[in-house]
């Protein structure tokens, strides 16, 4: 299990049990996670694609940026099935946002939630041109969003959804690490954070371990020190067998191109979202065939 020690106590890795949970952390330490400009919405807005499939994003995020921003925010735990789930559901999200109607539903459910706290309006009215808060949030949902996955352990099958996307997408990988010990300190979080590092965050005790980082903390598998990789991995689609190989990183090499993910190196041959994990075989010592998983979990 993942062990962060903090001025000598030790913190343990703690799963959220509910999404919801989740939910409540990324609410909390929105500021931590995308900049002191950063305004997070709980609307439950329902979108709804051209065929009538209806879809509720978790929630969204507006950075009162310079050039202001905004993100469409979908909760994932990493003990659930991620990616079959998180295609479809943000698959139902871009189809839905194509709907004026919907972008439209979603614009003024953001400025009833905006007028209604004088804070908020008043850090969106120093931003909008002339005061005009509408005409800010209309030409900034006339843009696409930036879609985050904020999950608790950003594991290969969440980024390999997510490179997968047929949208601007990021992962948030926000952890919670509890002490055993207690006392005034009694949690932690490790994150990598979207905006910038601010004081805010650098200064305040109990907000996040290893906030002093710039860059994010990766829990690979060291696979270049398995004596696994590389190896010659195969796909058969459409009755024509493809022959790659998987080299060190979890990359793909098919002839001459280099695809950073199995997944990449799939749909480059499938044309439509497909696990990489799952498309790609190999065989191994015993001659049996296995998907590249395998190796994952091995």
């Amino acid at each position: 299990m993942k062990t962060i020690l903090v001025n000598s106590a030790t913190y343990t890795l703690r799963p959220p049990q509910l999404e919801e949970d989740l939910a409540r952390e990324v609410e909390e330490h929105v500021k931590d996670l995308f900049g002191e400009e950063a305004v997070y919405f709980n609307l439950k807005k329902k979108i709804a694609t051209p065929a009538g499939i209806a879809s509720i994003p978790d929630a969204y995020v507006i950075v009162l940026a310079d050039t202001p921003e905004w993100y469409v925010i979908e909760i994932e735990l990493a003990s659930h099935p991620l990616y079959d789930h998180i295609i479809t559901q943000v698959t139902k999200f871009i189809q839905g946002l194509k709907r004026h109607d919907s972008r439209e539903s979603v614009r003024t459910a953001l400025y009833k939630s905006i007028s209604s706290d004088p804070t908020t309006q008043a850090a969106f009215r120093t931003k909008a041109p002339g005061g005009e808060i509408y005409k800010l949030l209309y030409d900034l949902l006339s843009r696409n969003p930036t879609l985050v996955i904020a999950i608790d352990q950003a594991t290969p099958d969440a980024r390999e959804a997510c490179d997968n996307l047929p949208t601007a997408s990021k992962i948030l990988e926000l952890s919670t690490f509890v002490s055993a010990a207690g006392g005034s300190l009694d949690h932690a979080h490790l994150y990598e954070p979207l905006g910038p590092l601010t004081p805010r965050s650098r200064g305040r005790p109990g907000t996040a371990a290893g906030q002093e980082r710039h860059g994010r903390v990766i829990t690979v598998p060291d696979v270049q020190s398995t004596g696994e990789l590389p190896v010659a991995i195969y796909a058969t689609h459409k009755g024509r067998k493809h022959e790659a190989r998987l080299l060190p990183g979890w990359r793909v090499q098919i002839d001459s191109h280099l695809y950073k993910s199995p997944s990449g190196a799939a749909v480059a041959i499938t044309q439509y979202p497909v696990n990489g994990w799952r498309f790609w075989q190999y065989t191994d010592e015993a001659g049996q065939e296995r998907t590249i998983d395998h190796l994952r979990q091995s």
